[in-house]
């Protein structure tokens, strides 16, 4: 039904802090973001969930779970040749031609979805714990959603850069916008320059995966045009650690947002605005979360 990933998101996976997720299933059951990209690939291919324990080499179960599902013929061959053998020959015939029918649907669908889907090669394996692949795992991780979504595996999901006490030091990363920099979490508790830096780079990478679905034909337009991306942050200032006027960003939903504007809103709430994106996806709600902090639908979000 979703998916949710990240990177660098681990000490929330521990249950420490339930309150920094951005999904959940129920009141304080937070869902952990997998942040292995090859055991996303799995899942995708293959159904398989990950555990806490799976490891990027486990791929016994994956591996036969995709081999079983390369065609639903093959699976019941078995009973076919039993059917085959215990009738008559007119039916032995009708029989073979209602399976010569399947067999060239089954491969028509099998062609349209790996040429839509394009899922036959698993991301490169990765040190997921290493501060310098922080880019590669984001893109992979993206990557991989863009696919699921192409694939209509799903049209909902998550991805979260780091945990709130992240201690992701940005100067090990090869990019020359962040040289030099230090550790995230002691930079943000000062009055310190270079974390617009490390602003810059995330949206950078937003802005690819926006790119990605913008270059996926769609219906009338682009799988952006379909999409809605709400690209945010947990809190405004982190001296002061306040929730108060937080930044968000827009992308896509040409056809449900009034994009292309800066608005700011005294006294609104993020309640109102998921009104609004509720009411873009054709889910009629008036209040969501705690009802002191709902104002209403926010104004002029909606085309």
């Amino acid at each position: 039904k979703s998916l949710h990933t990240g990177v660098n998101t681990f000490e929330a996976a521990q249950g420490q802090m339930p309150r920094v997720r951005y999904s959940y299933t129920g009141p304080n059951q937070p869902v952990t973001p997998e942040h292995r990209p090859k055991l996303v690939f799995d899942q995708l291919t293959s159904f398989v969930k990950p555990t806490a324990s799976a490891t990027p080499g486990d791929t016994g179960t994956a591996d036969r779970l995709r081999a079983e599902r390369v065609s639903v013929l093959d699976f019941v061959e078995r009973d076919l040749l039993k059917t085959q053998a215990a009738v008559g020959v007119e039916d032995k015939a009708r029989l073979d031609e209602y399976l010569t029918h399947l067999r060239d649907l089954e491969s028509s669908v099998a062609n349209q979805v790996a040429v839509m889907c394009d899922l036959e090669q698993a991301p490169s394996e990765v040190d997921s714990m290493a501060h310098a692949n922080l880019p590669t795992l984001a893109s992979q991780l993206l990557n991989l959603t863009q696919k699921a979504m192409q694939c209509d595996m799903t049209r909902v999901s998550t991805f979260q850069l780091m945990g709130e006490q992240s201690t992701i030091n940005y100067g090990e990363i090869n990019d020359p916008l962040l040289k030099g920099l230090r550790n995230h979490h002691h930079m943000s508790h000062g009055p310190n320059h270079d974390i617009g830096k490390i602003c810059q780079f995330h949206s950078k990478l937003v802005a690819d995966f926006a790119a990605s679905l913008d270059s996926v034909a769609e219906g009338s337009g682009t799988m952006l045009d379909n999409t809605i991306i709400l690209y945010t942050n947990a809190i405004e200032s982190g001296q002061r650690h306040n929730f108060d006027n937080l930044p968000h960003v827009l992308l896509g939903g040409t056809k449900k947002l009034n994009t292309g504007r800066y608005t700011k809103y005294d006294g609104r709430t993020n309640n109102d605005l998921f009104l609004a994106l509720f009411q873009a996806f054709g889910v009629d709600l008036t209040t969501f979360g705690e009802a002191e902090h709902v104002n209403g639908v926010l104004p002029e979000i909606l085309a």
